[in-house]
């Protein structure tokens, strides 16, 4: 009787990570679309490199960055500058493609997949069971940095 309540107390558990990750997945992807300026991010950076390597030019020359960054609304004192090595270009240009809201939206489901996966495998991986594999997802996301990284939109997840 006590491992039929101990299962049902584990599927619920389960049911209510799922609809809330849903949730916050939504409600972050109407918050990129919604924003009619970009927010200084590493996004930014990535995305205006990547669109500077689409149309043939130097990802790395300040006034090609800033009339980039300026044209989705960065106010111009506050540029950001890529300054990954130029292999990190080919991870981001795929996304230059894009608009920058679509792309951050993207971006940020992206990196969000990764943790999951990652997290996934590695509970695998070190004998974790299949059936609590939501404990590793819970660990990934309870991580202060894992977040932040995930907010701002850093390469560290594309590059785990």
């Amino acid at each position: 009787m006590a491992q039929i309540r101990k299962n049902r107390y584990g599927e619920k558990i389960k049911w209510l990570l799922l609809v809330l990750t849903i949730f916050i997945l939504c409600w972050q992807i109407v918050n990129f679309a919604d924003r009619d300026k970009a927010q200084l991010d590493d996004f930014l950076e990535y995305w205006a490199a990547a669109r500077i390597v689409i149309s043939g030019g130097n990802p790395y020359d300040q006034a090609q960055v800033k009339s980039i960054q300026t044209a989705v609304g960065q106010p111009e004192n506050d540029i950001v500058m890529m300054w990954n090595p130029p292999w990190a270009l080919t991870l981001v240009i795929p996304f230059g493609l894009l608009n920058y809201q679509l792309g951050h939206a993207l971006w940020f489901m992206l990196n969000f997949a990764i943790v999951v996966i990652c997290s996934d495998w590695l509970w695998i991986y070190y004998g974790g069971s299949s059936k609590a594999r939501y404990i590793a997802w819970l660990l990934a996301f309870s991580f202060l940095p894992t977040l932040q990284t995930i907010e701002i939109g850093q390469i560290s997840g594309v590059i785990l």
